[in-house]
């Protein structure tokens, strides 16, 4: 379904919907006109030009549907090709999982989604206000309520964009879009890649994969929206070859680090299949995570780090990665499949207790669960398990101790209580549609 779009003499747009006008105000940040200029292929093509190009020259323009693109490269008509290549994205059916039909256009409100629009988002299970630059964006850097780190990795891994994607699709209110795609249109253009390995908030590998795992479900969700403008579509496509090529080149080992990075990896192999690299970078992936899994993954299923948390987590990883390769026709090895056989057999379904040699927490999970990690727990003197489990018998759900960034958790080098024998955590992971 298309939306088409008008500007009205008071310089909100116009959606028109079976004959009926919804009047939408512009961003706040800029005016009309500008908004409109940003939003369009020419302006994208006239100040990003190097980006473009960049991403013309990473995709595989031998591939017979991506013929019109190439052509209007070709041609040296860069406008040309970006709209041929989003008609390419708009009416295709690649990562068909992804992607879902638009719902009737409303004003009906969603309340986590209001508060973004007015800048308070939760990062981390912490919410506070987004202050902004003098320029009108967010400010990226921002560390949150307590001045944390933790709280500006977990900002630029962009949490707050799939609740509005997601808000939009459960009430129709465009405002979630318009806020949306200014939020990553404003981050591509101020996060430029750095080519190399980084520990900043922005490009920090687990951040690098996290937002792949919220964008691919954006990108594809808001392929028949209007809202989502052209200019961030084809932001988002570049920012995409930046994000594969840190993931491929500067990866981790040997820490669920990698599991994550090479899940990122992977995603824009299988969603994005038009990029020449794309099956060298499943090719890679596989090969890492069968490593990995060798590695990182004890016989009888137990994770070396030997705390809960992180078990559940890797296991959920290598779960979502078997899942990511499937869809993009790769076959792992056998060792790998073998391996999340064995994760899933002590994998937690509901909140996780740390659990002692003298046995398990009180908790709704079969005590059974836990015997692999509290064995290994009790024989590991240098896990923070291990740490826990021989200086208490009770760690209880209900003692917990906060991290200072606001978070709860089992194993943290950064606590506001020193004890280890009363960290708990709660952990929800995402599931894949």
């Amino acid at each position: 379904m298309h939306f088409p779009l008008a500007a009205s003499a008071m310089g909100a747009v116009l959606i028109t919907v079976a004959g009926t006008a919804v009047r939408v105000q512009p961003s706040a940040a800029q005016t009309p006109d500008a908004t409109a200029r940003t939003r369009s292929v020419e302006w994208v093509c006239a100040t990003q030009e190097a980006r473009v190009r960049a991403l013309f020259g990473a995709l595989d323009l031998g591939r017979p549907e991506l013929a019109p693109a190439r052509d209007a490269f070709a041609a040296g008509d860069l406008p040309a090709a970006c709209r041929a290549l989003l008609v390419h994205y708009r009416n295709g059916d690649t990562a068909s999982w992804l992607r879902r039909d638009p719902p009737p256009l409303s004003a009906r409100t969603n309340r986590r989604a209001e508060k973004v629009l007015g800048d308070t988002v939760m990062v981390d299970w912490l919410e506070a206000r987004v202050p902004r630059r003098t320029d009108g964006g967010l400010d990226w850097e921002t560390r949150g309520p307590h001045d944390d780190d933790e709280w500006a990795w977990g900002l630029n891994c962009h949490p707050h964009l799939p609740w509005l994607c997601e808000a939009y699709l459960q009430t129709g209110n465009v405002r979630y879009v318009e806020r949306l795609d200014e939020d990553l249109r404003d981050w591509i253009l101020t996060s430029p890649y750095p080519g190399r390995k980084s520990a900043t908030a922005r490009w920090r590998g687990l951040e690098v994969a996290a937002r792949v795992d919220a964008w691919d479900d954006i990108f594809y969700a808001l392929q028949p929206v209007n809202a989502f403008s052209p200019s961030t579509r084809i932001l988002m496509l570049a920012s995409l070859v930046d994000h594969a090529d840190y993931l491929r080149r500067f990866h981790a080992q040997g820490s669920n680090w990698a599991v994550g990075e090479m899940q990122g990896l992977a995603l824009i192999a299988a969603a994005w299949p038009e990029f020449r690299d794309a099956q060298e970078w499943m090719t890679h992936a596989t090969s890492v995570m069968e490593n990995e899994v060798s590695r990182q993954v004890y016989p009888d299923g137990a994770h070396t780090e030997l705390t809960c948390k992180y078990h559940r987590i890797t296991a959920r990883v290598f779960e979502n990665f078997m899942e990511t390769a499937a869809r993009a026709g790769a076959t792992p090895a056998s060792g790998l499949r073998s391996g999340v056989k064995r994760t899933q057999r002590i994998l937690l379904p509901r909140a996780v207790a740390l659990a002692t040699p003298a046995g398990p927490s009180p908790s709704p999970c079969p005590p059974a669960y836990f015997t692999p990690i509290c064995r290994r727990a009790a024989e590991s003197p240098a896990s923070a398990c291990s740490a826990a489990a021989s200086s208490s018998t009770s760690a209880r759900p209900w003692n917990i101790a906060p991290t200072s960034s606001g978070k709860r958790s089992l194993r943290s080098t950064r606590t506001v209580a020193t004890g280890l024998r009363r960290r708990f955590t709660t952990f929800w992971p995402r599931q894949k549609k």
